[in-house]
């Protein structure tokens, strides 16, 4: 089993209980997309002899990024790398970033799998945790 982990490191603001590398500075997005579709390109070669057959969106929330921006990085890597027709793609997502449309572009996109952010269903826990929705906002 071979996967491709893509970390986008962009958060809305720091969580408290997080060590992940990340950037609130939004502005650097579209360079950081650039320069992680040429790091795909460049990669590619090296790992031609592999199928992969799960491809993980980690963070970071990736989900902040453009839904265009997400189409075009799953491109990139299915022009580049060979990944299996039933493989996993799984998106770190955050619950107050979810809705209809949202899902309806993620299934679109390829994604079959969320790892929705809940981190507790306590309000005072999520308060502690510096996390922006609530129980009842997850439970939506």
């Amino acid at each position: 089993m071979s996967g491709i982990y893509i970390h986008i490191p962009f958060c809305n603001k720091r969580c408290n209980y997080c060590n992940f590398y990340f950037s609130t500075n939004k502005k650097i997005i579209p360079a950081f997309i650039t320069s992680l579709k040429k790091e795909i390109k460049f990669t590619s070669d090296k790992f031609s002899h592999l199928k992969f057959n799960t491809v993980y969106f980690g963070g970071g929330t990736p989900s902040l990024i453009a839904d265009s921006d997400l189409k075009n990085i799953l491109s990139e890597l299915r022009n580049n790398f060979e990944i299996s027709n039933d493989s996993e793609i799984s998106i770190e997502v955050n619950p107050e970033d979810l809705n209809e449309d949202k899902l309806k572009i993620y299934i679109d996109s390829g994604i079959n799998r969320l790892s929705i952010g809940v981190q507790s269903l306590k309000n005072q826990e999520l308060k502690f945790l510096s996390r922006q929705h609530s129980s009842e906002e997850t439970i939506e």
